[in-house]
């Protein structure tokens, strides 16, 4: 005797109706008409930071020892405001093109992410460091730059 087999057809018809009405999502789905940013926050994105780093790490040699001189900023801005926050931006060089200043720009990320690492071995909790990224044409090097914030 044979088993009796549900009918494939109806299925298949019911399952092709339902996506017919179904849409791809995509970036459009999310932000279909995208606004531009406001004049004063690509005033604000062009400016160059004005501040002082606390330090700057060059990585113009491999494997620039920064620990110790790290360990004392961090020490002498503590000292001052023992609820001091900081920033670790990376900074490239703002020449040599879009597809060079991408890959300092990756290495410099990966840079700052090893400095954030460095501060909270050496105490400063993750809550109290902000990453930052940026290119900036007077750079001849890639460089890490703590701020006091």
């Amino acid at each position: 005797m044979r088993s009796a087999r549900p009918p494939r057809f109806p299925v298949l018809l019911g399952a092709a109706l339902a996506l017919a009405g179904c849409a791809l999502i995509d970036q459009r789905t999310f932000a279909p008409d995208p606004e531009a940013p406001e004049a004063q926050q690509v005033n604000a994105a062009a400016v160059p930071d004005r501040r002082s780093p606390l330090l700057t790490i060059r990585y113009d040699v491999p494997n620039p020892s920064y620990e110790g001189p790290l360990r004392y900023a961090i020490q002498a801005a503590r000292s001052r405001d023992a609820a001091v926050d900081f920033d670790v931006v990376s900074v490239v060089p703002g020449n040599g093109g879009t597809p060079g200043i991408a890959q300092a720009a990756q290495a410099g990320l990966a840079d700052a992410a090893e400095v954030m690492r460095t501060m909270v071995r050496l105490g400063v909790p993750d809550g109290d460091i902000r990453l930052g990224a940026r290119s900036d044409a007077a750079a001849t090097a890639r460089e890490v730059r703590v701020y006091v914030r």
